[in-house]
């Protein structure tokens, strides 16, 4: 199933009979062993949200695995899908399972296998959370399952929002009294000017300029 192969053991005599129950128990210990193949992107589907899932802890929700399936199938046909989710289904999980399985199914495909998935998100809190945490996450439970070889790899773009100009930022550092502005504040400001760093997203002491 995952085109790895593993010594279970080695001998140099024949295996006997009561060799087997031996043989039988390493091989059932094996981490994949008698998981599911899927053939198509919904039984993919099913397999990631109801075994990989579910050996980590998380709650399977069938509501979650329909949306899934429904983002998957409208990306095979090429259609345009408008949801309106309630705040706690799982959404995120929902898009990215449905990506990664469509991405699986075209690999073969050379013209698809050059063509990313683009998400764009409404907020840099999210951006965070879909890079840091959800994209390693599940990356680390497809391949310790056997479905991915590899990882899943990704590259953020960031808008012009989430960026200040660097004579613009010396301008307003130049202008604050320190005595009227929060300590941890003014030193970030004062270390992001000093750094050179104009992306905003990675300064947490700063709230806005």
């Amino acid at each position: 199933m995952t085109g790895d192969q593993k010594y279970l053991f080695f001998r140099r005599s024949a295996i006997l009979d009561k060799d087997y129950p031996l043989i039988v128990s390493k091989i059932k210990g094996l981490s994949f062993f008698n998981s599911k193949r899927a053939s198509n992107g919904d039984e993919m589907i099913d397999v990631i949200f109801k075994e990989v899932f579910s050996k980590s802890g998380f709650v399977v929700r069938e509501e979650q695995e329909s949306l899934s399936k429904h983002i998957y199938r409208n990306m095979l046909e090429h259609k345009i899908l408008l949801s309106d989710i309630p705040v706690g289904l799982g959404k995120t999980h929902a898009y990215l399972v449905a990506a990664i399985v469509f991405n699986f199914f075209l690999k073969k495909n050379a013209l698809h296998n050059r063509m990313p998935i683009v998400f764009t998100t409404s907020s840099i809190e999210l951006q965070r959370a879909i890079t840091q945490e959800d994209i390693p996450e599940i990356s680390a439970q497809l391949l310790a399952s056997g479905i991915l070889k590899a990882p899943i790899t990704y590259v953020l773009r960031k808008d012009k929002e989430n960026y200040v100009r660097e004579n613009r930022l010396r301008d307003y550092v130049n202008t604050l009294d320190p005595s009227k502005k929060r300590i941890t504040e003014y030193t970030a400001l004062k270390r992001l000017l000093s750094n050179g760093v104009i992306d905003l997203g990675e300064v947490n002491a700063i709230s806005y300029l």
